[in-house]
């Protein structure tokens, strides 16, 4: 079976996955993906994640697919100061 590396881009930086997952096929890593997702999301309440993205490659590092975060509103502070 192959291994799938889930490596996280922010949108400030890129979160290297040096272990990866062993999965039967891509269908198998898009699930992964998602379920990393859902554990990071309450890690970063305050962040906007609009341009957050798990991106999934394969061992020999061809990417094979992109993952979004959901949008969520800006924290409630970026909102005061951008409005202000």
């Amino acid at each position: 079976m192959p291994r799938y590396f889930f490596h996280v881009q922010t949108d400030t930086e890129f979160i290297p996955d040096d272990q990866g997952a062993v999965l039967r096929d891509v269908k198998g890593a898009h699930r992964h993906a998602l379920a990393f997702i859902q554990r990071v999301l309450p890690a970063v309440p305050d962040e906007d994640l609009r341009r957050w993205r798990l991106e999934v490659a394969s061992e020999d590092g061809d990417e094979r697919l992109t993952v979004l975060f959901p949008a969520r509103p800006k924290p409630q502070r970026e909102r005061l100061r951008s409005s202000g």
